[in-house]
């Protein structure tokens, strides 16, 4: 399993187990009988699985090791394409 020490230098992690907590404490109070499995099952698995992927976020780090993530190059896009989105008032 890829794991990375400074697993809150990850942009996608932070993201992620942000997420992750919102989704337990909804759980945990919504469905105190059921909710923790269905969080594992439904929340934990999947988003553990992508954070250590071979490809994900971690992939380039090991317990004793963090590798800084690199950004995908990005081109802005033209005014017009943004203007199409929903809230685009707010860009």
């Amino acid at each position: 399993m890829n794991w990375c020490p400074r697993w809150w230098a990850h942009p996608e992690a932070i993201s992620r187990l942000y997420a992750l907590w919102r989704a337990w404490e909804t759980l945990r109070v919504s469905d105190p009988q059921t909710g923790m499995s269905i969080w594992w099952r439904d929340h934990l698995d999947p988003h553990l699985a992508a954070l250590a992927a071979e490809y994900g976020p971690f992939s380039r780090c090991s317990p004793g090791k963090h590798t800084e993530p690199r950004p995908l190059p990005v081109e802005p896009a033209p005014p017009e394409v943004l203007a199409q989105l929903p809230d685009a008032d707010g860009l």
